[in-house]
């Protein structure tokens, strides 16, 4: 009779399976409630303060977002998989100022990063279940889970001033994926309170819209990535509403800002090849591009891009801001 396989076995085999997938970096938490932590207290405060603006999806749910064994019946474990999605940042300074750059967040290059890591991680869920008959979820910023939270808890990272999580292994440029499984694995070693941003503010100093206003503190109502994707179009064009960008460059979906300006970006990992796929298009991109563009044009163009939670409309819109 084979023997059954160890905690620490089925951890490796884990770890091992997860980087030959591609993933960056893997580590491994257990399951407890976030209720009186800080990450709960700052959500709180950010909800009360209106910070959430029109995203009413993220105060829905609360206690499964702050209990995971509320998402997975009998979850034991929370597995946390980091995702490398950076790109050459060549043109980032290097543009004449002859026309205004048009500049898409460097996550929606490629392929929906939702389906991509998904795939990756059901194939770890299946490895689970084959070896110990493991229930698992997977989750990739698509339900009420508290990725950056269990990131640190996993020893993947820490949350830097900008309220991303920052691998001092591999740079800040990582989409998240979880695994709740009721598989019980020993726990990875926590990152030391020293590791951190130190002094450095440049994540604050960077954003154009003081949305990021304190440590840790930002107004996502405020923020570009909002105004440029979530915030609604308005029934009558509004100058005002968003702070005008230089002539030389300007975000019509997300923003990097904040992001770019982290030192901890020399440490990033190659982003996969399926996170780059439109990478040239929409580094090159003009006026002229979009505005000349039909819905049918951009549904094909972008049919598995992040692009589509915009949509066409709102990205013109954001051309005339």
């Amino acid at each position: 009779m084979t023997p059954a396989i160890s905690k620490e076995e089925l951890k490796e085999r884990i770890r091992l399976l997860a980087l030959e997938l591609g993933f960056a970096d893997v580590g491994f938490a257990k399951v407890h409630s976030l209720t009186d932590s800080v990450e709960e207290s700052r959500f709180l405060e950010a909800e009360r303060l209106g910070h959430f603006g029109r995203m009413e999806y993220l105060s829905r749910n609360f206690d499964k977002r702050m209990d995971p064994s509320l998402l997975v019946e009998g979850a034991k474990s929370v597995i946390v998989f980091l995702a490398p999605f950076s790109s050459p940042m060549d043109s980032v300074n290097t543009n004449p100022c002859g026309h205004t750059r048009l500049k898409v967040s460097q996550y929606a290059y490629g392929t929906d990063y939702h389906t991509v890591i998904k795939n990756k991680l059901y194939v770890i869920a299946q490895l689970l279940k084959n070896e110990v008959g493991a229930t698992s979820r997977v989750f990739t910023d698509s339900a009420p889970v508290m990725e950056r939270a269990w990131g640190v808890r996993a020893g993947v990272g820490f949350i830097g001033k900008n309220n991303f999580l920052i691998s001092p292994k591999v740079g800040i440029k990582n989409f998240i994926g979880i695994i709740i499984t009721t598989a019980e694995l020993p726990q990875s070693e926590i990152l030391s309170p020293s590791v951190g941003c130190g002094s450095c503010t440049r994540c604050l100093d960077a954003c154009s819209q003081k949305a990021l206003y304190a440590p840790n503190k930002i107004d996502a109502s405020k923020c570009l990535s909002y105004k440029t994707i979530e915030e609604p179009l308005p029934a009558e064009p509004d100058s005002n509403s968003m702070a005008k960008m230089s002539g030389c460059e300007k975000w019509i979906f997300g923003c990097d800002d904040c992001m770019n300006a982290c030192p901890w970006n020399r440490f990033n990992r190659p982003g996969w090849e399926e996170f780059q796929v439109n990478r040239k298009l929409l580094e090159n991109s003009t006026e002229e591009f979009w505005n000349n563009m039909g819905e049918e044009e951009f549904n094909t163009l972008f049919k598995d891009s992040p692009l589509k939670r915009a949509g066409l409309k709102k990205i013109k819109f954001n051309l005339s801001r």
